[in-house]
């Protein structure tokens, strides 16, 4: 059993309990995790090109998308493999879904380009 030292400014325990508050602060943190991996991993850095409002949610949705299936993907090679999800690097599952999106791309038949035209 862990043992921790909450410092905290909320006075009224009643309002929240103390373990309450320690589960919540990791949770917070697995989402600070996923914020990171979103904006410097994933994004690299990159911004949000959109002009207008629509664009910009379809942008964040388009990454929301990419981000749950790398995760799902990486959720599913655990699951073959049987090692623990904690020692999977999302750096490498993105490394390694761009390589597999371009050897998709290369492995095609019809040489098409990546707007979905067929180059001849």
């Amino acid at each position: 059993m862990s043992c921790y030292r909450l410092v905290t400014s909320m006075i009224d325990p009643e309002e929240a309990a103390a373990k309450a508050l320690v589960e919540l602060y990791h949770q917070r943190w697995e989402v600070e995790v996923c914020y990171l991996e979103l904006k410097s991993t994933l994004l690299d850095g990159w911004v949000l090109r959109g002009r207008y409002p629509q664009a910009v949610e379809q942008e964040v949705w388009a990454v929301l998308v990419l981000y749950q299936a790398i995760r799902i993907a990486m959720a599913d090679s655990v699951l073959t493999v049987g090692i623990s999800p904690v020692r999977l690097s999302f750096s490498v599952a993105i490394f390694v879904a761009r390589d597999q999106v371009v050897l998709g791309f290369i492995g095609s038949t019809d040489r098409g380009d990546l707007t979905g035209e067929v180059v001849v």
